[in-house]
């Protein structure tokens, strides 16, 4: 994310992090940043950890490919893919 703030701006980046498309994925990362800490450091606990530290690398995930051009497209065919795929094994 700091290579973002440099190339654009911080104010421009923290303008770009509050729009509403955005906010619901910059509000989880800075939950799943927290929650990681405290659970990690606080609570000791390694499944809330790892819990919060996925939603973390999924938010940032779709904050790094939302500000590549086509990330996004390929993000949903990804997230498409993936569906289909755990029907299939679900459904058989």
């Amino acid at each position: 994310l700091s290579s973002f703030v440099f190339l654009n701006g911080a104010e421009s980046f923290l303008r770009g992090l509050m729009q509403r498309d955005k906010l619901p994925f910059s509000s989880a990362y800075v939950i799943g940043l927290v929650g990681t800490l405290v659970a990690t450091i606080g609570m000791k606990s390694y499944i809330f950890t790892a819990i919060f530290a996925l939603v973390q690398a999924l938010a940032l995930l779709y904050l790094v490919l939302s500000y590549l051009p086509g990330g996004l497209s390929f993000l949903n065919m990804i997230g498409r893919l993936g569906g289909r795929s755990a029907r299939s094994v679900v459904l058989g």
